[in-house]
């Protein structure tokens, strides 16, 4: 059984061992808390893509000496990965999901005023501005600005999706090669737990069929997802969306003061099929804020879900 982290946004800062390592000590805390016999979890590898997004977003990577030893490597001028045909104009939807989730917020999107010519990145840093000076106190900005430029950023260009679904799924078969295309995963089942952004990278992989044909995914975690909004949905690129078969339980924690997901579970009137379980709530500490990983892998029902299947 292969465990698999897919971690979501602004993780630039933290180094693939410092995700297993805080994932798999949250995990086992709300597994004692909750009073769950759960096996020691030692094999689990961490689908990181932190840094070539943030080189999309930022032109920057963070050094952390051995990265080129422990992950794997990938030429900066093919940051923007194409794949699946087009060109990287094509499913650009970045401006369109601030816009959303202004609206979600019930905040009024600004027009941008007379003709001014802005670039592509310009043009969505000066929308991010206006909604974190027009969103409601009740939205994090600490979690809404970070989660809106990346997201925007992933959301805006499909060769940037396809290069970091390629290079999660490399990194998930041992592969150092980022750029080496990804062959299917294989008939071993796999658990895989992702957050924030990192559920929309994770489902969008599992959609792909050429990677997942064969392989079972017994547990299917979401913490935090933004799959409630639609640009976020429009950005797996597929014409319309199904649960795999492959795929087990799928267990959906949200929590309704969580920007990310507005609040909102994942249900058929968005996805367009059944079978997500959603559970509402989360339990904080220490000045956590709600869209927290530490407060989602913490829950009692992340521990039972796991040992269930482990």
């Amino acid at each position: 059984m292969k465990i698999v982290f897919i971690h979501g946004i602004n993780n630039q800062k933290h180094h693939l061992r410092d995700v297993l390592t805080n994932w798999t000590s949250q995990i086992h805390r709300g597994a004692a808390m909750a009073g769950v016999k759960l096996p020691h979890i030692s094999v689990v590898t961490v689908g990181y893509y932190a840094q070539r997004l943030y080189y999309a977003t930022d032109k920057m990577v963070v050094d952390f000496g051995s990265l080129n030893d422990e992950l794997p490597q990938f030429d900066r001028t093919k940051t923007f990965q194409m794949g699946m045909g087009g060109t990287i104009a094509d499913g650009s939807y970045g401006d369109a999901l601030i816009r959303e989730y202004m609206q979600l917020a019930n905040v009024e999107a600004p027009e941008r005023e007379g003709e001014i010519e802005m670039g592509v990145w310009q043009g969505l840093t000066w929308l991010i501005d206006k909604a974190q000076d027009l969103l409601p106190p009740k939205w994090s900005k600490t979690v809404s600005r970070p989660f809106l430029k990346q997201a925007a950023v992933w959301a805006n260009n499909r060769g940037l999706r396809n290069g970091i679904e390629n290079q999660v799924a490399n990194i998930i078969m041992g592969e150092t090669d980022a750029h080496k295309p990804a062959a299917g995963f294989g008939d071993e089942p796999m658990v895989i737990i992702s957050h924030s952004l990192g559920t929309a990278i994770a489902f969008r992989m599992l959609l792909n069929e050429e990677l997942m044909k064969g392989t079972p995914i017994p547990l299917f975690i979401t913490l935090g997802s933004p799959l409630p909004v639609k640009f976020i949905r429009m950005s797996l690129d597929q014409q319309e969306l199904w649960r795999p078969e492959n795929i087990g339980e799928w267990l959906n924690l949200y929590d309704k003061d969580d920007f990310v997901p507005v609040g909102s579970p994942i249900k058929k009137g968005d996805v367009g099929f059944d079978g997500v379980k959603n559970i509402e709530g989360v339990k904080l500490e220490h000045g956590e804020d709600a869209h927290a990983i530490g407060a989602h892998l913490r829950h009692p029902e992340i521990s039972k879900a796991l040992a269930s299947v482990l």
